[in-house]
């Protein structure tokens, strides 16, 4: 069972924004607005701040990661997710599969008291195919694979990479 965690398993969008809030702050003195809707990124904030030099969005990069720890307690765990996750890890393997950073991943599982379910844990970067990947590390068929996933581009991924729709569990959360 692969289950991805932003937006997934546990909502971090309040602590990813907070910590951009704080990083841009601490590097640019200025407030970034409360009127964001959704998830804060690289771009949203090279789009707000054009004029940011590789430097100083490096720094911002720096900060936003470094300070996360500090606002994790404003991440919500699915808790409906978690009772599927907590039933099958007794009977089955139980994998992370995340586009999250692994300290960034591990202080948000930890804070849940959820790090320990999984019995792998695999982190993607944003140019490898999620799923494509998950197959070849595990070395298992995608028929076999059942997938807990937010976003529609990734459950495409799941798809292409032949794991059955009946086997993908779109979450919204």
């Amino acid at each position: 069972m692969l289950f991805d965690m932003d937006g997934t398993l546990v909502s971090t969008d309040a602590a990813n924004n907070n910590a951009y809030a704080y990083a841009v702050k601490r590097v640019t003195n200025s407030d970034i607005g409360k009127n964001l809707i959704g998830r804060i990124t690289r771009g949203t904030i090279a789009k707000l701040y054009p004029s940011l030099t590789e430097s100083e969005s490096a720094e911002i990069a720096y900060w936003k990661k470094e300070s996360y720890k500090e606002f994790v307690s404003s991440t919500i765990a699915n808790e409906d997710l978690l009772e599927i996750l907590f039933e099958y890890s007794k009977t089955s393997e139980i994998v992370l599969l995340t586009r999250s950073g692994e300290e960034r991943a591990e202080i948000t599982l930890k804070h849940h008291d959820i790090y320990d379910f999984f019995n792998r844990r695999i982190y993607v970067k944003s140019e490898q195919d999620k799923y494509r990947m998950a197959i070849d590390t595990l070395k298992v068929s995608p028929e076999t694979i059942h997938v807990f996933e937010n976003e529609d581009c990734e459950i495409q991924s799941a798809l292409n990479a032949g794991i059955p729709r009946n086997h993908i569990y779109k979450i919204d959360f």
